[in-house]
């Protein structure tokens, strides 16, 4: 926790509903990191609507300027962690060869090879390449609205944190 303070987190989104009163988070809490749980799935199950108040509920914590800097994490950061980071880079305009080799850094992860060629991977990249869209962003973005149930602004209000705008306006990732 003192890391995560040294680093300025604001808030720890921990994706992780089963971690819910096993494990001892009161460290966080006491030096003044905002805990949130939100237990979330990953890969294709995303796109089940039974899951799609928690989507809500992780997307709009990025759409609240008052919580970053934001770490947000699941057991070993490959699969939940993963996906999530999939969906926001791509909003955010990463290009897809991009988000693949973001994706295989989980790699590095407790749990061992995350390749593009990973069965649960694949999957989930069918379901995102059915999504509306001829980009990864605006497949994103309508995943954002018709999944996640969130609003445009919304999905700005998380532009206007993570983006770097150069001295013309133009933004990037």
């Amino acid at each position: 926790a003192q890391d995560l303070l040294r680093l300025g987190v604001k808030t720890e989104l921990d994706m992780r509903g089963e971690a819910r009163g096993q494990v001892d988070f009161t460290t966080a809490e006491a030096i003044g990191i905002a805990r949130v749980f939100v237990p979330s799935v990953p890969y294709a199950a995303i796109f089940e609507k039974e899951h799609a108040p928690r989507l809500r509920e992780f997307f709009e914590i990025f759409a609240d300027p008052t919580r970053y800097p934001i770490y947000f994490h699941c057991w070993g950061g490959a699969d939940r962690t993963g996906t999530f980071a999939y969906i926001l880079g791509a909003a955010l305009g990463m290009s897809e060869q991009g988000l693949i080799t973001e994706y295989e850094f989980t790699s590095l992860s407790i749990w061992g090879v995350r390749s593009r060629n990973y069965g649960d991977f694949q999957a989930f990249l069918q379901g995102f390449a059915a999504l509306s869209g001829s980009t990864a962003q605006d497949k994103a973005r309508t995943f954002l609205v018709q999944y996640a149930g969130m609003t445009h602004e919304q999905i700005g209000m998380i532009e206007n944190v993570l983006l770097e705008k150069d001295e013309s306006g133009c933004a990037s990732v």
